[in-house]
């Protein structure tokens, strides 16, 4: 028989692993959680900020074994919430209604605090496919997920014109933020307020125009590093600033920050962009369904 509970804080090694174990696998394998261990317990820890991971995860037991697992990352000021899952070690004809037990429970557990939830998942994890749109979430997109390690990189001549954003350009930045980012999940003042050694924007400003920015964040802990946002003005494009930005950010990212491998997300339909990225050495790491759900 299946047991369902509440996660308590002794869970931390066990979800994680659970958690590696199964995203190591496409037909499993659900977006932006992670396959390391390390990381997934340090994301777990740290980045769970509002309510702990501890009230906002389910686990799903059979006797003495894990057989399922799953969360959900909550903004309680953006009443918003990413589901973690489900991660479920169970044969087919089982998966669902273990999958739906776990989800009640966790709504029960967390419901309250959200109005929106958003979940990714692997286009080939077909059970969670079936299992979003059981639950009333709507496919709204797909993305592409690439990364780059330091022996991927290409060579181009640096632009001198890429620097490290000063006070002078903040304005203009967030300006061109929200012009591309207007639903972003954070806003350019937020952006701002987040700069440290760890977290850079780059810019390439020329005759005091700022014509294009890039912001990265990194985390030394578990040399893992992202780009988050970059964006070039219209009137610029065409004339290699995107590419400028972007082997700037990750020569900073690789040889300031050591950072073992970069990540990287882009809406699956811009092609342009993807083969941007392609061209300086990202390769597709996978390919993502974007659901959400309005309660």
């Amino acid at each position: 028989m299946i047991q369902v509970r509440k996660a308590v804080e002794n869970d931390l090694e066990i979800i994680s692993s659970f958690i590696a174990d199964r995203n190591r696998f496409k037909e499993h394998h659900i977006g932006y959680c992670g396959v390391d261990v390390a990381e997934i317990k340090y994301s777990l820890k740290h980045d769970f900020d509002d309510i702990p991971f501890e009230d906002s995860f389910v686990v799903a037991s059979k006797g003495q074994e894990v057989v399922g697992i799953i969360g959900m990352d909550i903004d309680l000021q953006e009443k918003h919430g990413e589901v973690w899952g489900p991660f479920i070690k169970m044969q087919k004809k089982e998966w669902q209604a273990v999958a739906e037990d776990m989800w009640n429970y966790l709504m029960r557990q967390t419901g309250k605090h959200v109005k929106k939830i958003s979940h990714f998942s692997n286009v080939e994890n077909e059970l969670n496919f079936a299992f979003a749109e059981s639950l009333g979430f709507k496919k709204r997109g797909e993305h592409t997920v690439l990364r780059i390690s330091p022996d991927q990189i290409r060579k181009d001549i640096e632009n001198t014109s890429i620097t490290e954003m000063t006070r002078d350009y903040i304005d203009e930045m967030v300006k061109l933020h929200e012009s591309y980012f207007p639903n972003a999940y954070i806003d350019g003042k937020q952006i701002i307020g987040i700069l440290n050694a760890n977290n850079k924007v780059f810019i390439c400003a020329e005759q005091n125009t700022l014509k294009g920015y890039i912001f990265v964040e990194t985390n030394p802990e578990v040399q893992e590093g992202s780009i988050e946002f970059f964006a070039v003005g219209n009137e610029y494009r065409k004339n290699g600033i995107g590419r400028s930005l972007l082997l700037h950010a990750l020569k900073w990212m690789f040889m300031n920050a050591g950072m073992a491998h970069i990540q990287l997300c882009v809406n699956s339909e811009s092609s342009g962009a993807i083969n941007l990225y392609r061209s300086i050495g990202f390769e597709v790491d996978d390919e993502l369904n974007y659901f959400d759900k309005f309660l």
